[in-house]
């Protein structure tokens, strides 16, 4: 045997355990690397194979609304949306006084709750003050909150949009605000959703699916004011402690429902171009046993409607009826 043959040999039989551990290795980042990708995987495994809720019986009915746009949507914890039930829910359509929906936003955005606000002439001009403002008197702007909300008092809106450099100002943010959160069927042409007073005026516009889009950004960033709209009744006082007067919610609605759910907040709207409009916003039904108690939240809207509050019920009724949560 030559010395070069016995080097070769050796050299083989040394190689043995490198390769035996190289191939020992390599199997384990295999392992390893299936490990991983199973690991990602299976997150999203779970989301395909878990189904969404609420899911919708088959032996629901089909529902028929007689108003211009109807939508009702689930939004979960994440803040994902579900349509339950649409009609014409992207048309963009008058929305009357849920305008005033963006008019609080605006508000809390640029205004001090305890900034007083002075009346004018100019602001109980408007039709349907329900407010009873008076020319003169001081009120804070909390309280006309209260006031436009509550009661959708068109001078108390007016009056908070002269905290923030007057309505053609205030217009301006509530669009600026619609474009900022892509409202794209949405436009305001003043601080309250009133009828313009010239014949193909402009008019306060939405769709119900931007409607639903804005509850969701007032439940998240603004929940004081659906917190407001879950008040039946408030009393008025004037920053001196007179007593102003009682408001009384425009939302029938609110407590004599017979949802199994609570109310977390509503608005209501009505002019005779927009005809009725109503926003409603309910706590998602309780989960299955050993599930969580509450998950998201439903946003209901009815836009041109004759008859808001029996569309809005019929809308709900059907949804519990319907879907499973």
């Amino acid at each position: 045997m030559t010395q070069n043959l016995k080097i070769l040999i050796a050299a083989f039989f040394l190689s043995i355990p490198l390769w035996l551990g190289l191939n020992t290795a390599y199997s384990e980042l295999n392992r390893s690397s299936e490990t991983l990708a199973a690991q990602i995987l299976q997150p999203k495994l779970v989301e395909v194979l878990q189904p969404q809720t609420p899911q919708k019986q088959n032996n629901a009915e089909e529902l028929s609304i007689q108003g211009k746009a109807a939508l009702s949507a689930f939004v979960d914890q994440q803040g994902n949306i579900k349509i339950l039930y649409e009609r014409n829910a992207t048309h963009s359509l008058p929305i009357a006084s849920l305008t005033k929906l963006t008019n609080a936003v605006v508000t809390l955005s640029y205004a001090s709750p305890d900034q007083k606000v002075t009346i004018t002439k100019q602001m109980i001009q408007k039709p349907e003050t329900f407010g009873d403002l008076k020319i003169g008197e001081e009120l804070f702007v909390k309280d006309l909150l209260y006031s436009m909300l509550i009661e959708s008092s068109n001078d108390a809106a007016a009056a908070l949009a002269s905290v923030v450099g007057g309505e053609e100002a205030f217009v301006r943010f509530m669009n600026l605000y619609a474009s900022q959160l892509g409202l794209e069927q949405t436009f305001f042409a003043d601080v309250a959703g009133i009828d313009p007073n010239v014949p193909d005026g402009s008019i306060s516009r939405s769709s119900a699916m931007d409607l639903v889009k804005l509850a969701k950004f007032i439940t998240k960033q603004y929940p004081e004011i659906f917190e407001i709209l879950t008040i039946s009744s408030f009393d008025l006082y004037s920053p001196d402690g007179t007593f102003h007067h009682r408001m009384k919610n425009t939302n029938e609605l609110l407590v004599t429902n017979g949802w199994p759910t609570k109310v977390l907040g509503g608005k209501t709207g009505w002019t005779p171009i927009a005809k009725g409009s109503l926003l409603v916003v309910l706590e998602s039904p309780a989960s299955p046993p050993g599930g969580p108690d509450k998950k998201g939240y439903l946003v209901n809207v009815v836009l041109g409607s004759e008859d808001r509050f029996g569309e809005m019920k019929k809308l709900v009724d059907w949804v519990f009826e319907s879907y499973v949560f």
